[in-house]
């Protein structure tokens, strides 16, 4: 399934690599003329369906980062291109910045938000690149 935002449609894939969120950032980048990590930019009554429906592959025990962060101002979460989250389903207890170093954003038990290390090395990476 794809998603339009503004005049871009966007094709979400998921990358099976596993790779911290920088590495996740950097990989999504590389894929395609305008891809990045994910953002899901959608409203909180539609969000988990839509994303069932881009990815019905993602497992839910795994853990899958997207272009969400707190690297500039702790609490503050935004995404890649600097808007403030729509999407704000977090998982219980969550965003908790666990040992102080909890920056970015993870997709885990069945599509619920975690703040977690930018450098954890075992998630996958879940890209928007431009249908073509």
């Amino acid at each position: 399934m794809a998603v339009t935002r503004g005049e871009i449609t966007y094709v979400y894939r998921v990358n099976n690599t596993f790779q911290n969120w920088h590495q996740a950032f950097e990989s999504c980048y590389n894929m395609a003329w305008g891809s990045k990590l994910a953002i899901l930019d959608f409203d909180e009554s539609e969000a988990e369906e839509n994303i069932v429906k881009i990815l019905p592959e993602l497992d839910p025990s795994m853990c899958y980062y997207v272009g969400y962060h707190d690297l500039f101002y702790e609490g503050h979460f935004l995404d890649i291109e600097g808007r403030e989250l729509r999407y704000t389903k977090w998982f219980e207890g969550q965003p908790d910045n666990r040992g102080g170093d909890e920056n970015c954003v993870s997709l885990i038990n069945g599509l619920k938000l975690a703040d977690t290390s930018c450098h954890k090395p075992n998630c996958y990476a879940i890209c928007m690149e431009p249908e073509t």
